[in-house]
């Protein structure tokens, strides 16, 4: 449950030293009964293509569902 307005959580992700960084920010919302999860990714270049970035990032945003959806 979210408890403010708006939460972020926003950190520096590398892969390897020599890497470019990514940016990611959480962002939470709260919604009648419910808590919204935003992700959003600074320098998604780093990807092949968005299609890429997609291949990566939504299965964490799924795993991530499933592991905070009651029952």
């Amino acid at each position: 449950m979210c408890v403010h307005d708006r939460e972020r959580l926003s950190y520096l992700l590398r892969s390897g030293p020599d890497d470019p960084p990514v940016y990611l920010t959480w962002l939470l919302r709260p919604t009648p009964g419910r808590c919204t999860v935003r992700l959003q990714i600074d320098e998604v270049d780093t990807a092949d293509s968005p299609e890429g970035a997609e291949d990566i990032w939504l299965p964490v945003l799924a795993a991530l569902q499933h592991l905070l959806t009651p029952g």
